[in-house]
């Protein structure tokens, strides 16, 4: 409703006239204004069939009326009649086509459509109309249908015209680090935070935002001091707790982690990931029987939680019980099967119950999740070399560096072995090729294969190439 319209008692004479209309088969006339403001109120109160009456009976008082014609779209639009919404709209835009309105609606129904370059289009054309200072939320809109085609640059480029607009637009504040997430520019968003805070150091959502993308830089420092900007700013900010204790979960000061964690249960309802989360921690400093604790709570409030089943099969492990850890390992596969990390926990406890056929396969499945963790192929190649598998390991390393192929430390391990082999010539070749793309890196040969240390051959190759 307009401004002049907000009471319900300006409102009520006409509603009780037009429905008494209605019921009485008659017909009165009301101002086109009059009508916008009885079709919203049956709009927003959820009243959509008397909104439709409504507006039909107005258009066959003022059939020429472009704002009863552009509401009629919207209402299409909102019931799921886009097709029958853009008829309309095209033909109000050869009449009407400098009112901005239209094109928001046209833009909307395009995108419900997923026609989001025509979208593109619209909202172009209605901010082209606003004029140079265009509305915050029109240039919000428009960097969604950049989204909606994964041009994150030009997102970036909208979210950041509506914030030189409006700093506190929190919406495009939120949307912008999810932009510079996807567009992988950590670098740029760290800048971008920091010039916006130098102007608007009272944003508790920038430096959250800035603290983000320190912790995704790996920062962890940095990312702690501009969290504690944020709830400097805004204590309740719950958010800001929990990711400041995510990271100094990362830096291992696992007594901090649980404080922040625990401090987000003063601002909002308690989460089962911070429960594991802090069971996490209790585990890294071994105070098990606390891990087990609050593993336990996380599965109370979510027992579809892997990481918590997970969690307690790693406080078996760790306390001598690794038999009884599987069926909790196997719990947490059970809820997501292609968990990288799941499958690797649970092959290298197979591993250290002698259970080898079914760590290979384990092994195999991790590698297939994700073939480009080099560790992977070195414990599965290991585990070959162990069993006496020497091909089998050879050619482990050989499948690794196909899917990783400048990788040193594979490199240096299949040099190993071949060394371990006999296979003195093929491993000097292997060591000269690991040796030119990383000489730094050479002990790696030595922390496998010690022995290595006693054969001229290579140490001479070593020095060779010695810098």
């Amino acid at each position: 409703m307009k401004d002049d319209s907000n009471s319900e008692d300006y409102l009520k004479p006409y509603l009780d006239r037009f429905e008494y209309m209605l019921q009485n088969n008659e017909a009165y006339f009301f101002d086109v204004n009059v009508f916008e403001d009885i079709i919203d109120y049956y709009m927003s109160s959820g009243q959509l069939k008397k909104a439709f009456d409504a507006v039909n009976f107005a258009l066959s008082q003022h059939p020429t009326s472009s704002i009863l014609c552009l509401r009629k779209s919207q209402m299409l639009a909102t019931t799921g009649r886009l097709n029958d919404a853009l008829e309309i709209l095209n033909k109000l835009e050869s009449i009407a086509p400098f009112n901005e309105e239209i094109f928001v609606t046209k833009a909307n129904v395009f995108s419900q459509l997923r026609r989001y370059n025509e979208s593109i289009e619209n909202y172009k054309k209605a901010i082209a109309l606003h004029g140079h200072e265009a509305a915050d939320d029109l240039w919000l809109d428009l960097a969604l249908e950049y989204e909606n085609i994964d041009d994150y640059p030009s997102a970036i480029s909208c979210l950041r015209k509506a914030l030189d607009i409006n700093p506190d637009n929190e919406a495009a504040l939120y949307e912008l680090a999810y932009c510079f997430d996807l567009a992988e520019d950590t670098e740029e968003s760290i800048r971008y935070y920091r010039d916006f805070i130098d102007e608007h150091p009272y944003a508790f959502t920038a430096w959250y935002n800035l603290g983000n993308a320190y912790s995704k830089d790996q920062d962890f420092n940095k990312a702690i001091e501009a969290f504690d900007y944020a709830l400097l700013i805004k204590e309740t900010f719950s958010s800001a707790w929990f990711n400041k204790a995510n990271a100094l979960l990362q830096l291992e000061r696992y007594a901090d982690a649980i404080d922040c964690y625990t401090a987000t249960f003063r601002y909002e309802e308690p989460q089962a990931i911070s429960y594991s989360y802090i069971a996490e921690c209790y585990e890294k400093m071994e105070m098990f029987a606390d891990a087990m604790r609050y593993y336990q709570k996380a599965l109370d409030l979510d027992p579809h939680l892997g990481d918590a089943w997970l969690g307690i099969g790693i406080v078996k492990d760790s306390t001598g019980h690794t038999k009884e850890s599987l069926r909790y390992f196997e719990k947490a596969l059970s809820i997501d099967k292609n968990n990288f990390d799941y499958w690797y926990i649970y092959a290298e406890a197979l591993e250290k119950l002698e259970q080898y056929d079914a760590a290979f396969r384990a092994y195999e499945k991790v590698i297939k999740i994700d073939p480009e963790q080099p560790e992977v192929w070195m414990d599965l190649s290991n585990l070959q070399m162990e069993q006496g598998l020497t091909e089998e390991a050879l050619n482990t390393i050989k499948e690794g560096m196909a899917y990783i192929p400048f990788c040193a430390e594979l490199m240096y391990r299949l040099s190993a072995y071949l060394l371990k082999a006999g296979k003195l010539n093929e491993a000097l070749l292997q060591l000269e090729e690991a040796l030119q793309l990383d000489y730094t890196d050479h002990s790696k040969l030595f922390d496998y294969f010690p022995a290595a240390k006693f054969q001229p051959a290579v140490l001479d190759l070593i020095e060779l190439y010695k810098k």
